[in-house]
């Protein structure tokens, strides 16, 4: 389950501009950031902030609002009857 803390800054994601990118570390870290005009800046910022605050390797979870996080999707294409 997700900390009580958890909902703000998910909310404070989600009402970013875009694009944007949420990156999550090994150690169940989030970091995000937005860039006005670049996604791949804000890629990059997010997985350096993560990488360096968490001391982890990072994986991108959510660009803009599509996840993205490799094992999510398998998961809902499995659920929704989709084949890899």
């Amino acid at each position: 389950m997700a900390p009580a803390n958890t909902r703000p800054y998910v909310d404070s994601y989600l009402s970013a501009p875009m694009p944007k990118v949420l990156v999550l570390s090994a150690n169940k870290s989030a970091f995000w950031a937005a860039r006005p005009d670049d996604m791949d800046g804000a890629r990059k910022q997010a997985l350096t902030s993560c990488r360096e605050k968490s001391g982890a390797e990072c994986i991108v979870a959510m660009e803009n609002n599509d996840l993205v996080l490799p094992a999510a999707n398998d998961n809902a294409n499995t659920a929704s009857g989709g084949t890899r």
